[in-house]
């Protein structure tokens, strides 16, 4: 991928573009015989000074110097001629004598027909998180006519064939040296074809001018897995899209970690739990071939063999973990990420109170070492596991001691629609769930020519040991046992009509509505909460009527089911644990 440039948007010169140094200044002037020639040679402008202007970078801020020049300098049509450094914006048009250029960052691209320019900013990378997260494909889109005679209207396009097509862009007819800038344009993105990429690949964007492809710099790119994170900076906040506070697993580790009344208490009840009852592996990354992204494991990629209690990670695995623990417990979760050189670690914490200034992607260090408690994640891990303490302590050191890039304040980037990213694919049965649909079928066919229906399921959700529809109904002082049987008896009873067999309507809409439920948690299974949940919803009478014939009220049972882990009892014996199976 090319640097930071400056293009030219018109002048006498020759070249199209001009690298500039990551390192040092670049003089901007004109060549003589007999001297060095400077960096940005602009001959042969002859209103442009031998020694015109400077240009450098510090950190991540460009600066520009006019040094004297004859006929001075312009930087977005003002001139900074005995005003010293002056900061430069990308997309800032600095004028030289005669001449024009464009300060563009490394995600431009010009493209040519001719006397035509397109000047694209293109993303570093595209997969299902940052369509979902609305990041832009193409971000700034630009018409330039570089020559004498007027150019003719044409209508641009553009595609990543197999994965984006955009909505067509009229260019009208341009004068000689004139620009037009349009907004960006509207991509049409096949989701099912992020969804299912598991490995990133490349692709190219394609641009065609009145039905001819454009010539000019390279505009392919990686297509990300769905699990991967793109860091470029502009993309720093989509981070929050991985933070799943709904996702089962984190459903289920919120309530396991207790009730809590401040941010210091639920970490340390979160790190507590997660080094006691889990036995976490500390794991580099997954393998992965894009050097501007990183894999990341969703909770039940993290915690994977339910079953045994155990997992594997890393740092930044776990902080998406803990920040959807205390997301889900109703508090203010904040990701840290520190530069270690070779490279990076994440820090998760917890604001002690809200900020008055809340802001989506934190640049300064200072705004992150008052009124937050810090952990370091991977204390929680059975190698190197310290106390709560000390992985506080550890964190405060990070913190002080290493370069900070940026955190996330996962609240603040919600307020900006970086929601849960859904599950990338299609949710499966978990074993509870297949068991109880089977269930159903197999009542429906013992009873006789009755179509499967909700009723059905619940007798089939009922029949679960251990299971959170028992534990519901339990609460309202109903066996499942003896519901289940008197269900079956009720539509035993009932008048059938021969032929009428099949699965009704409201069967399949529950099925359906449990896995898009599913899809939103981010999880990659349907449990038995998300059925139990579908059937509850369910507008239909014939449920109205069993449940009534149980005593029981459908809104008091959908408000207990939606808990998942709390019954009117106060106990549960329900795990989502026991759903999750360890071959994910």
């Amino acid at each position: 991928m090319p640097g930071w440039r400056l293009l030219r948007l018109r002048g006498p010169e020759e070249r199209d573009c001009w690298e500039l140094p990551s390192r040092g200044e670049a003089r901007l002037g004109r060549a003589v015989s007999g001297e060095p020639a400077p960096e940005i040679d602009l001959s042969p402008d002859a209103a442009v000074s031998r020694r015109h202007a400077r240009l450098w970078c510090e950190g991540d801020q460009w600066w520009m110097e006019d040094v004297g020049s004859r006929n001075g300098t312009l930087v977005d049509g003002l001139p900074i001629g005995g005003h010293g450094p002056v900061p430069l914006e990308s997309g800032a048009e600095i004028e030289v004598g005669e001449t024009a250029l464009l300060l563009a960052r490394p995600q431009w691209r010009r493209l040519r027909r001719g006397d035509m320019a397109i000047d694209l900013e293109v993303a570093p990378g595209l997969n299902y998180s940052l369509v979902h997260c609305g990041v832009p494909l193409v971000s700034r889109l630009a018409a330039r006519n570089t020559g004498d005679e007027r150019t003719e209207a044409a209508r641009l396009s553009m595609s990543v064939p197999g994965y984006a097509e955009a909505d067509d862009v009229d260019v009208p007819m341009l004068p000689p040296w004139t620009s037009l800038e349009f907004p960006g344009p509207r991509f049409r993105f096949d989701t099912g074809a992020l969804e299912s990429t598991v490995e990133p690949r490349k692709a190219r964007l394609v641009v065609a001018l009145a039905g001819v492809p454009l010539a000019g710099e390279d505009t392919s790119g990686w297509v990300l897995a769905h699990n991967e994170w793109c860091y470029a900076p502009e993309h720093w906040v989509t981070l929050a899209s991985f933070v799943l506070p709904n996702h089962p697993i984190v459903v289920q580790l919120a309530h396991d970690s207790g009730r809590c009344e401040s941010g210091r208490e639920a970490l340390a009840r979160v790190h507590e739990h997660l080094s006691q009852q889990w036995d976490i592996r500390c794991e580099r990354e997954p393998p992965n071939w894009a050097s501007d992204s990183q894999r990341l494991r969703l909770p039940h990629q993290l915690l994977l063999y339910c079953d045994r209690r155990a997992g594997r990670g890393n740092c930044i695995d776990l902080a998406l973990l803990i920040a959807g623990i205390l997301e889900q417990m109703r508090l203010r979760p904040i990701i840290a990420i520190l530069d270690l050189g070779p490279s990076r670690h994440a820090l998760i914490g917890c604001r002690l109170h809200t900020a008055s200034i809340l802001e989506p992607v934190i640049a300064e260090k200072s705004r992150v070492q008052e009124a937050i408690i810090w952990l370091e994640p991977t204390a929680c891990a059975r190698s190197p596991r310290t106390d709560f303490a000390a992985a506080a302590a550890a964190a405060e050191a990070y913190l002080a001691e290493r370069p900070f890039l940026f955190a996330v304040d996962i609240a603040a980037a919600r307020d900006e629609w970086i929601t849960p990213l859904p599950f990338a694919g299609e949710p499966q049965w978990s074993a509870p769930v297949a068991s109880a649909i089977e269930a159903a079928e197999d009542t429906a066919a013992a009873i006789g020519p009755l179509p499967t229906g909700v009723v059905h399921l619940l007798i089939g959700l009922l029949g679960r040991e251990n299971g959170v529809t028992q534990d519901v109904f339990s609460g309202f002082g109903i066996a499942p046992d003896s519901a289940g049987e008197a269900l079956r008896i009720r539509l035993g009873s009932q008048t059938r009509s021969v032929g009428r067999t099949g699965r009704t309507e409201h069967f399949d809409h529950a099925l359906a509505a449990a896995r898009a439920t599913a899809k939103r948690c981010g999880s990659p299974f349907v449990t038995e909460g998300d059925l139990l949940r579908a059937v509850l919803q369910v507008q239909s009478s014939a449920l109205d009527k069993a449940l009534s014939a149980l005593g029981a009220d459908r809104q008091q049972v959908l408000a207990i089911a939606t808990e998942l882990h709390r019954t009117a009892a106060g106990g549960s014996t329900y795990s989502v644990f026991s759903e999750f199976s360890s071959a994910v």
